[in-house]
């Protein structure tokens, strides 16, 4: 009964103060309104509650203001150059594919295919637990050129988890049962080794950690006039909204630089 009497101004209401309290982004609670919109159709289906879901009515964009820190390829080297094995590696493999960490993190040795010059991904790693890849577009094999094969080899020749089964990047707190955590690592290694390289303040608050290399890849592609097609590819984006997204922010970039070429 208590849940026929929620309206969608009061679910309005307090995704506004679970995005305060816990400083959520607005895609995060527009995440949050869609999972109450199913539930309480798999309510109606049920013939638990009526058919009625206020969730449908609750006015929330996805849009989100944040602007992800995108870095240069020679501060990408300059962030590899503070870091250890297997971290550095992880770093030159996020920024040369634009991988996303999850998939990085569930790669096998048996995924890497040195001689096809491919990286087949067939699982992610998140939230401690093993998926599927994100979408469908997600499984196109990943181009592996052979400067970083041989950074990823020189890797699994120190590793102490080399077998085609194992976790390219193991955890050695689970004994290489498990792979390495993705916030762990952007926490505690990554960010620290972009201030260390002089490429953010260590006043900066924003985020950055893996996913800032995919975002810098798509970025440098662009900046660079690879074509539409040949970056959506790279990036296996199933959306092509989301290159889109990124092409327009380079784009503009590209068309003040025009201009100031004739100040």
């Amino acid at each position: 009964e208590t849940a026929t009497r929620i309206t969608h101004w009061a679910i309005e209401d307090w995704l506004h103060a679970v995005q305060r309290k816990h400083n959520l982004s607005n895609k995060t609670c527009g995440h949050l309104k869609q999972l109450m919109g199913r539930i309480y159709k798999f309510a109606a289906h049920r013939d638990l509650i009526p058919d009625l879901n206020p969730a449908k009515k609750v006015e929330w964009s996805m849009q989100s203001d944040y602007t992800a820190i995108v870095v240069t390829p020679e501060q990408a080297k300059a962030i590899f150059d503070q870091l250890e094995q297997p971290v550095n590696t992880l770093v030159l493999l996020l920024a040369c594919t634009g991988l996303r960490c999850s998939e990085a993190l569930g790669l096998k040795w048996q995924d890497i295919d040195t001689k096809a010059q491919a990286i087949f991904v067939r699982r992610s790693w998140t939230m401690d637990r093993e998926g599927r890849p994100k979408s469908k577009a997600s499984k196109a094999p990943v181009a592996c050129i052979s400067g970083l094969s041989a950074h990823l080899s020189a890797w699994r020749a120190e590793s102490i988890y080399p077998a085609d089964s194992d976790w390219v990047f193991p955890s050695h707190k689970t004994k290489g049962r498990t792979p390495r955590s993705g916030s762990t690592l952007s926490a505690d290694h990554i960010k620290a080794a972009a201030i260390r390289a002089g490429v953010i303040k260590a006043a900066d608050k924003r985020p950055f950690g893996t996913h800032n290399f995919r975002h810098s890849l798509a970025t440098s592609l662009i900046s660079w006039g690879v074509d539409f097609k040949t970056v959506q590819g790279t990036l296996r984006h199933a959306n092509p909204q989301t290159t889109l997204g990124i092409y327009t922010q380079v784009v503009d970039a590209n068309k003040l630089a025009a201009q100031g070429m004739m100040w």
